[in-house]
This record gives structure tokens, sequence and C-alpha cells, in this order.
């Protein structure tokens, strides 16, 4: 798991609108999520809109099992996710029980769409 990867959908509660559009400002507009796996179970996220580094954050993941990751980054994402593969490099990851601290959202359903670079 370790490496470069974007997530391109973050979808709560069963919903289908993609939140990603929702949360990050001008995310619509040529926006990207970029989150680094490193050594040690640090994680690193970055948001850009074109070029532009809009902002970081720090975290950590671990890998449970071949199945299950666990990630805790920016206010969005705090859980253990089943790993899916869909190939070509893109998964689905899921989550019963994410933490969403953005508005004090709390515990949700989740699915992060990822694809490694």
């Amino acid at each position: 798991m370790k490496g470069e990867w974007e997530i391109t959908e973050f979808l709560v509660n069963g919903g289908s609108l993609n939140q990603l559009g929702q949360l990050l400002p001008d995310y619509k507009n040529n926006g990207r999520y970029v989150i680094y796996m490193l050594d040690d179970g640090v994680m690193k996220s970055e948001y850009y809109v074109g070029n532009t580094l809009n902002y970081e954050e720090w975290g950590e993941w671990e890998l449970e099992s071949s199945d299950y990751l666990y990630i805790n980054i920016d206010k969005y994402v705090n859980g253990i996710f089943k790993i899916h593969s869909n190939g070509d490099n893109k998964y689905t990851l899921y989550s019963e029980s994410n933490i969403i601290s953005f508005y004090n959202i709390g515990l949700s359903t989740t699915v992060l769409e990822f694809e490694r670079h």
C-alpha cells in the first residue's frame, strides 16, 4: 500500500454524491486530493487546485491484514476500511464506521475510491 495515491471519490452513508466536491474548495475546478502512504505508518495528504497546493495534513495508516487498512487523515477519514481491487491500479475502500470530525458528523459508512500513481 505504500506509495502515492489519489482519492477520486468520497461517498458517505450510502449516498451517490461525491463529497470531495462539497467539502474541498474549488474541487470541481481541477482539484486533486493526493495521499502518500510513507514508511513507519506515516501518511501525508495534499490538496491541490490546479498545480497549487491548497493545504496538507499528516496522519497515520496501517495495513491490518491483506484485506483491511486503517487510515486516520484530515477531518474526513478515521477508520478501518475493507480493500477491494478494481484492477488497473484502482481500489474501492469501504468502512462501516469511519469517524468524520468535520462539522462533528461522527460515525458514518464511507466509500473511498483510490487510484495508485
